[in-house]
């Protein structure tokens, strides 16, 4: 992936951004295998920080270029939106099993203590 800023921090988002191979493949790694949802909600958080930090490097990239490379990083910014899509949906869901899981408990402590 082409770096076109000069600074460390610009340089520190293209590098942890969501459209990087390695990072995507990593936080895809942690969100399918993690053994805990709390491990699978820190690597979905993880991936919407570096999707919205991606999009406001490529829209700030955006203003400053010529027509030709608008196209690119206009491609790159819509690809960062469903990166951002996908990692917000990992978190719905995540919190949705989360919640069941504590109503089943709590239902389950409920019904134990009515037997006995």
């Amino acid at each position: 992936m082409r770096v076109l800023a000069k600074t460390k921090w610009i340089n520190a988002l293209v590098l942890h951004s969501p459209l990087n191979s390695s990072s995507v493949s990593l936080s895809l790694r942690l969100m399918a295998r993690a053994p805990s949802p709390i491990a699978k909600k820190t690597a979905a958080n993880n991936e919407f920080k570096g999707a919205l930090g991606m999009i406001k490097l490529y829209a700030m990239q955006a203003t400053r270029i010529r027509t030709q490379n608008a196209m690119n990083l206009s491609i790159r910014i819509i690809l960062g939106f469903f990166s951002l899509l996908y990692s917000s949906l990992t978190l719905v869901m995540i919190s949705l099993i989360s919640l069941k899981v504590s109503i089943i408990s709590k239902l389950i402590r409920v019904i134990i203590n009515l037997k006995f």
